[in-house]
C-alpha cells in the first residue's frame, strides 16, 4: 500500500472518530463525553496541520479553523469539571467546599445550555468536502516526488517539534507553573502526530507509551493549576483547600523534574525516518 493511502486512511479515521464524538456531546455533555470531544478534536486538528505542513499549502487550514472554535468553547466547561472533581476530594478538610462545588454547578448549567447550541452548528459536510480534496492532494504528492521524500515532509515537521521540546525542557520553573503546561501542550502535539503517522512509520509502541506517561503527569499539574484558579476567582473561598491544592502541584511538579531528565535523551532517540513498515512488506 502506499504512503499516501495509509496516512489518508489515518486522517480518515480520525475524522470519523471525531463525528462519533460530536454526537455523543450532543446527546449528553457529561464529564466524560466534553473530554473525550475535545481529544478527539485536538486528534483530528494535529493531523491537519501536518499534512497542510507536508502538504505546503493550506487546504484544512478553514476546517482546523472550526474545529479549533469548538474546541475552546468546551474549554470552561471542561475547566469546570476538572475543578468539580478535584475540590470534591477535600471536603473532609473543609466545610466550605460544598458551597463551592454548589456555585460551580449552577455555572456548569449556564455552559451546558450554551454548549449544546453551539455543537449543533458543526457541520459534518465540510469535513468530508476537505478529506476528499486531501485524498487527492496526497496521492498527486506522492506521485510527483516519491515515497521517500513524501515521507520526509512528514517527518521533518516531527523533528521541528521535538526540537521545540528540548528547548521548552531546560525552561521548566517550579516558579512559573506555565512552563510545565507550555511542555505539556507540546508534548500533546508531538504524540498525535506520531500516532496519527504509526501505520506508515516505523514507530516502537513503547516510545508512544512513555510519551503519553509524560503528558499524563503533565495534565495532573495543569487539572491542580486550573482549580487552584477557579478557586482564587472565587469570592470566599477557604484559603486551606488552596494551600492544600498548591502545595500538592509543587510536590508533582518537583517529582516530574526528577523524572524527566532524560526527556532531551529520549526525544533525540527518535528514529521515526529511518525506515517504513510498508517497505518490509
Amino acid at each position: 500500500m502506499d504512503a499516501h493511502e495509509l496516512i489518508w486512511r489515518s486522517l480518515n479515521k480520525l475524522a470519523k472518530r471525531y463525528g462519533a464524538q460530536v454526537r455523543a456531546a450532543r446527546q449528553s455533555l457529561t464529564p466524560e463525553s466534553v473530554h473525550a470531544f475535545r481529544v478527539a478534536s485536538r486528534r483530528l486538528i494535529a493531523a491537519l496541520d501536518l499534512v497542510d505542513a507536508a502538504l505546503d499549502n493550506k487546504t484544512a487550514g478553514s476546517v482546523g479553523g472550526s474545529l479549533k472554535k469548538g474546541l475552546k468553547k468546551l474549554g470552561p466547561l471542561r475547566d469546570i469539571h476538572v475543578h468539580q472533581t478535584l475540590v470534591s476530594t477535600y471536603r473532609k478538610v473543609s466545610t466550605d467546599v460544598d458551597r463551592l462545588l454548589s456555585a460551580s454547578r449552577r455555572e456548569e448549567k449556564a455552559l451546558v445550555r450554551e454548549n449544546r447550541r453551539d455543537l449543533r452548528k458543526i457541520e459534518r459536510t465540510d469535513i468530508e468536502k476537505c478529506l476528499q480534496r486531501l485524498e487527492k492532494k496526497l496521492e498527486k504528492r506522492e506521485r510527483q516526488i516519491g515515497r521517500a521524500r513524501f515521507i520526509a515532509s512528514f517527518t521533518r515537521r516531527i523533528r521541528h517539534t521535538t526540537s521545540g521540546l528540548a528547548r521548552l525542557h531546560t525552561r521548566l520553573d517550579p516558579l512559573h507553573p506555565k512552563t510545565f503546561h507550555q511542555l505539556r501542550l507540546q508534548l500533546r502535539e508531538l504524540r498525535y502526530q506520531l500516532e496519527f503517522l504509526q501505520s506508515a512509520l516505523d514507530i516502537e509502541s513503547r516510545r508512544l507509551a512513555r510519551l503519553k506517561t509524560y503528558q499524563g503527569q503533565l495534565g495532573g499539574i495543569q487539572d491542580l493549576s486550573v482549580a487552584i484558579n477557579e478557586l482564587q476567582e472565587m469570592k470566599g473561598t477557604d484559603p486551606e483547600v488552596v494551600q492544600i491544592l498548591t502545595q500538592r502541584r509543587d510536590r508533582k511538579m518537583k517529582q516530574f523534574l526528577t523524572k524527566a531528565r532524560t526527556l532531551p535523551d529520549f526525544l533525540r532517540g527518535f528514529e521515526i525516518h529511518s525506515s517504513l513498515r510498508m517497505a518490509k512488506r
